[in-house]
Formats: C-alpha cells, sequence, structure tokens
C-alpha cells in the first residue's frame, strides 16, 4: 500500500505577518521555492528560504543575502526583483522575490532545441542587456546558464526575459573583505559546462568578460542542441575548456539555417582569449541588431579577421 508523502509544514505558514505561504514551487541544492500571497494586497510573489540543514550556515546565509541586496540594487526590468529578507520562525533565512510565470530557458532549449536564430537571438540580447546593466555597475553573474533566466509569458505580448540567481555574483570594485571572501568560497564557482576558461583555471581577476562567454554558451547551445564542451564529469568538461576548440556550429550542425556571420558571433563570444571575446554586452548586442538587420560583416576582430576559422 503506496504511504502518502508528509504534508510540507511550511504550507500555510504566514511569514512577517503578510506573506501566506501557499504552494511549493521547487527545490534546488540550498533552498527550496514557493509561492506565497502578500495579505495585504493579495499581490502573489515567490520566497526562496534555505534547507533546513543550512539553517546555521553563515556562509550560505551570506549568500542568499548577497543576491537580495545585488538583484535590487541594478533595478532592471530584466532581472527579477528582490523586494524583502527575513527568517522564518524556526530560523531559515529567506528572500522574497517576484513571482514570475513562465519557464526556465533550459526547459525551452530541452524541448525545442534547435531553436531557429529568429527565436534564439532576441532572447539572447535581452539577457546581454540586462547583464550590461549589472556589468557597468560593477557587477559580475558568474553564473550565467540557461537554469538561471526565466521565460515569462504574461499575455502582455512578447516572451520576456528575466535572468535569476546572483548568489555568486561578484561586485567587482568592492574591496569589502567579507564581500570576497563569499565570492571566492571554494575557488572555482559556476557551472562547468558555461564556465570560461579563466573562470575554470580558478583565477581570481575575474570579470565581466566571463559573462560575455557564457552568455556564448548559451548561444551555441539554443543554435544547434549542444553545449560547445561535454564530458562524463567536471574535470573532464574543465580540461576541453581549457584546451580545445568548440566544433563551429556550422559544421556540428550542417543542415541548420546558421549563417557564416552568425557563426563568427558564436565563436568571438566563445573565444579562450577574453580579449578577443567581445569586450562588453553592449559589443554584443550591437552586432546581434547588425544581423538583424541583414549586416553579414559581424563577428569580426578589428583586423577583420575571423576568431576561428571553420573547418
Amino acid at each position: 500500500m503506496a504511504t502518502t508523502p508528509p504534508a510540507d509544514p511550511f504550507i500555510g505558514e504566514v511569514l512577517a505577518g503578510r506573506y501566506k505561504i501557499t504552494r511549493k514551487i521547487g527545490e534546488g541544492g540550498m533552498g527550496a521555492v514557493y509561492e506565497a500571497e502578500h495579505q495585504l494586497i493579495g499581490k502573489r510573489v515567490a520566497v526562496k528560504v534555505l534547507l533546513d540543514k543550512f539553517a546555521g550556515d553563515k556562509d550560505v546565509v551570506a549568500r542568499l543575502q548577497h543576491e537580495a541586496r545585488i538583484a535590487s540594487s541594478i533595478g532592471h526590468p530584466a532581472i527579477v526583483d528582490v523586494t524583502d529578507f527575513g527568517k522564518t520562525p524556526d530560523g531559515r533565512s529567506y528572500a522574497i522575490m517576484e513571482y514570475l510565470e513562465g519557464e526556465a530557458l533550459s526547459a525551452l532549449i530541452g524541448r525545442e532545441a534547435p531553436l531557429p536564430p529568429e527565436r534564439v537571438l532576441p532572447i539572447v540580447k535581452e539577457i546581454a542587456n540586462a547583464l550590461g546593466a549589472a556589468h557597468r555597475k560593477g557587477i559580475v553573474h558568474r553564473d550565467v546558464k540557461p537554469e538561471n533566466v526565466f521565460l515569462v509569458r504574461d499575455g502582455q505580448g512578447p516572451e520576456r526575459v528575466k535572468v535569476v540567481d546572483f548568489g555568486i555574483s561578484k561586485l567587482v570594485k568592492s574591496g569589502d573583505p567579507a564581500q570576497q571572501r563569499l565570492t571566492q568560497t571554494g575557488i572555482v564557482l559556476g557551472t562547468p559546462l558555461y564556465m570560461s576558461p579563466e573562470q575554470a583555471r580558478g583565477e581570481e581577476q575575474l570579470d565581466h568578460r566571463v559573462d560575455v562567454y557564457a552568455l556564448g554558451v548559451i548561444l551555441y547551445e539554443a543554435l544547434t542542441g549542444e553545449v560547445p564542451f561535454r564530458g562524463s564529469n567536471y574535470l573532464g568538461v574543465i580540461s576541453q575548456v581549457l584546451t580545445q576548440d568548440p566544433v563551429p556550429p556550422r559544421v556540428l550542425r550542417p543542415e541548420l539555417a546558421i549563417t557564416e556571420a552568425l557563426e563568427r558571433v558564436v565563436l568571438r563570444a566563445l573565444a579562450k582569449d577574453r580579449d578577443v571575446r567581445y569586450q562588453t554586452m553592449s559589443e554584443l548586442e550591437t552586432d546581434i541588431d547588425r544581423l538583424a538587420a541583414g549586416d553579414q560583416n559581424v563577428g569580426l576582430m578589428p583586423s577583420g579577421v575571423p576568431v576561428l576559422e571553420a573547418a
């Protein structure tokens, strides 16, 4: 006889006298996300709550607080808004953020990739615009991946992008030793499939170009249905990131409508040398706009030489 799983004791809880938890949305490695309703105004919100085992972990709590501060400080419509922070009655830290209706980009890629360029490029441009706003404030996300990009569908026109999870982001201009300890914990942070070579090497002086690389991986994956490097374990992926060039998209998927110009844009974003990569998200946005306008002279270095010759 099947047993009924125990009810989540958090359902029905009212946090800070305002936010009534109505259902569980999902759970990750460090926390769970719930839907809640603001009792005074009836607005739906999302509540990110640390798992019980991390309740007393100062580093994890600091990461959640850091995410709340960083996301709120950027103030960009394509970055999830975090509006409140507190502790549950049993001592677990939580953050209140806007409720998003839609799905993660990872779900779309997993279900439908390879996606046509006309579907992919507007999404990538919105992500670039959001991350560019963060970069101009000295904030580097450092864990850009499809799971951290949400596609909002609310009936108000085309789907909109929301970038989430600034938990391991780094405030480059900060001299606060506590902030540096938080962002350097574990030396190598991020997800290996989307990690730049300098990030994979564990370099301390990381800058906004690690996000450019990660967005290049997303662009490659959305267009081809494959990530540039895949291995059976963490070290196998890292080794390829450090030593191998990606297979050009038109070689990997010759049957797809990927132009030479679009391929150059992808490969420049994925350049192992960060000085060869797009230097800002604005540069990448500009080339996406030029592609949309039919300009084929994009993705070139100032010398006019492609980043990587197609095989």
